[in-house]
C-alpha cells in the first residue's frame, strides 16, 4: 500500500514477530519503520500523535470490533479522512458494526465484497472485506 511506516497490533506476541519476519521476507526494511504493539498498548489518541494513522486494517472477529474500548481505540487513532478496512466481516454482521461505530465512520457500502471460496484460490471459507472512511 506504499506505507513508509507501519504499526502492527495484535493480542498474540507471536503474530507480531511473524509480521516482522514476513516484512523481511518480502524485502521491506522494518528497522525504524515497523512497530509491533499488543492490543492493550493502544489507547485512544495514542498512535501517531497528533493526527492519527492514514489507514487502519483490522482482521479480527466482529465481537472484538464492536467492544466500546476497541471502537474508541480505532476511531480516535484514525486521522480525519483516514481509511478503515475490516476483513472477515459477514453480511449479517455489517449492521452491528454500523451500530457500534455510529456516526464516527462514513460507511462506503459500495466497497463491501464477500469473497467466495469458489472465487478465491486456496481458501476454505468465505470472508467479506468492508471499508469505511472516518
Amino acid at each position: 500500500m506504499g506505507a513508509s511506516r507501519c504499526i502492527g497490533v495484535d493480542v498474540e506476541a507471536e503474530a507480531l514477530v511473524t509480521a516482522e519476519r514476513n516484512l523481511a521476507l518480502n524485502g521491506w526494511d522494518a528497522a525504524g519503520r515497523f512497530q509491533g504493539r499488543h492490543t492493550r498498548e493502544v489507547l485512544p489518541y495514542d498512535v501517531c500523535q497528533p493526527r492519527g494513522v492514514d489507514v487502519c486494517v483490522a482482521n479480527i472477529l466482529v465481537g472484538q470490533l464492536v467492544r466500546p474500548s476497541m471502537v474508541a481505540a480505532i476511531v480516535t487513532n484514525l486521522q480525519e479522512g483516514g481509511l478503515l478496512c475490516l476483513s472477515g466481516i459477514r453480511p449479517a454482521q455489517v449492521d452491528a458494526l454500523k451500530g457500534a461505530y455510529g456516526g464516527s465512520i462514513e460507511w462506503l457500502d459500495d466497497q463491501y465484497a464477500e469473497l467466495s471460496a469458489d472465487e478465491t484460490s486456496n481458501c476454505i471459507e468465505s470472508y467479506g472485506f468492508d471499508c469505511g472512511r472516518w
